[in-house]
């Protein structure tokens, strides 16, 4: 997958502006990151082999175990490009304790998800935000509503041609009324009433009863309870909702969503093991589809400290996620494969040919010879991937600045 990338279109400025990023130990969001993913064949394999169940119609988790700078970050983004290049809208993101992005907290992880959406280039039709994605959504909708009245019955006759789930009474009322909300206020061109649905959809925490109140001013009347205002851990609801963004995404012409979760092993430094206990649950529920989730994949990036500190909670918590995920360690897990000596060979390599694209030039034997020292130090030393390509980064600095 990644050896078809071709460098002849790559301008000095991009190269330069990649190289620049890698060297600050940053994986770039760019292709390129693709073509410098070497030596992870059977992973790359089974990823393609997932997204092909996934266009399907299934669902799958994969879990990415790798020692602290093994590339698993630069390996996310090369998962996230090959899911767009074949019609995936895309999410990436890591945990963030500090912006209290965790997995105990299912709320802030639906809003990312939501914010990190990447769609595909290649359609005809891409998008840059739910709130086009939804507006595309409507111009599908509204031909289809010629003779339905304006109210909650556009969710049912959504449902009957396919632009809503079928099991429309499975969609929580929350969500019901802010997609109804959002065709009849595009509709009547209420921007203020749009904005207000599209941010309901976003993840913002509304009051049910404000909810009510902005439906009630495009004429929505809603009958009955539409339940009580979500808080922050409310699995069901936010998850839920996913569950009806992804049907939307397919109805527009989308292959399903991708999300790629990084820094899973930040769980570990949630202070309580209050907090630790409902990131598990949460976990949990994505590795198992508790949502039933269709054309939904989600990959999680982790290192071992993960599983060492679940395995001294699971006493404290009186929950069995240890044994009731080996399936999933055993079935569901690749393990990032250590660079050989022949892997960071065509690293190194890689890496000079986008060295020649900055500075139009070719490599000196000498430079190569340097190149394939290094790699033999890092070899018996085992060093990590990300020291190999810092150390090659520092070396070609060098050589290019004199």
């Amino acid at each position: 997958m990644n050896s078809e990338i071709s460098l002849n279109n790559v301008s000095p400025i991009r190269a330069r502006r990649f190289l620049k990023t890698l060297s600050d130990g940053i994986p770039p969001r760019d292709t390129l990151t693709s073509w410098l993913t070497v030596g992870q064949e059977e992973l790359l394999s089974q990823f393609e082999e997932d997204l092909k169940a996934i266009t399907d119609g299934q669902f799958r988790s994969l879990l990415i175990l790798g020692n602290t700078g093994a590339g698993k970050s630069q390996l996310l983004i090369t998962l996230q490009y090959s899911a767009m290049s074949k019609g995936f809208v895309t999410a990436y993101f890591s945990q963030d304790l500090q912006s209290k992005l965790a997995f105990n907290r299912p709320d802030q992880i639906y809003r990312r998800i939501i914010e990190t959406m990447r769609f595909p280039d290649a359609t005809n039709n891409a998008f840059s935000s739910l709130g086009q994605l939804l507006d595309a959504w409507v111009d599908k909708s509204l031909p289809k509503l010629r003779w339905t009245r304006r109210s909650m019955a556009i969710a049912y006759r959504l449902s009957e041609v396919g632009l809503l789930p079928e099991d429309v009474l499975n969609i929580h009322p929350r969500t019901r009324v802010a997609l109804v909300g959002y065709i009849m206020a595009s509709e009547r061109q209420d921007e203020d009433a749009k904005l207000q649905f599209l941010s309901v959809l976003s993840g913002a925490s509304i009051s049910s009863s404000e909810l009510i109140r902005i439906a009630r001013s495009i004429e929505l009347e809603r009958r009955g309870f539409i339940g009580y205002t979500p808080n922050a851990y409310d699995t069901n609801y936010y998850f839920g909702q996913l569950r009806s963004i992804i049907f939307i995404l397919r109805s527009v012409g989308y292959q399903g969503l991708v999300v790629l979760f990084d820094e899973v092993t930040a769980v570990i430094d949630l202070t309580l093991i209050r907090s630790r206990g409902k990131a598990y649950k949460v976990l949990d529920s994505l590795f198992f589809n508790d949502h039933a989730y269709h054309n939904f994949y989600s990959v999680f990036a982790y290192m071992p400290a993960f599983i060492n500190q679940l395995r001294m909670d699971q006493a404290r918590l009186g929950e069995g996620f240890l044994k009731k995920w080996e399936i999933i360690f055993r079935e569901r897990t690749k393990e990032i494969i250590p660079l050989n000596t022949e892997h960071m060979r065509q690293l190194f390599e890689r890496i000079i040919q986008l060295y020649c694209v900055c500075y139009s030039g070719a490599v000196g034997k000498s430079t190569v010879d340097e190149g394939y020292k290094l790699v033999t130090r890092c070899q018996q030393d085992g060093l990590t991937t990300r020291d190999f390509v810092r150390m090659t980064l520092n070396m070609l600095n060098d050589t290019f600045s004199t």
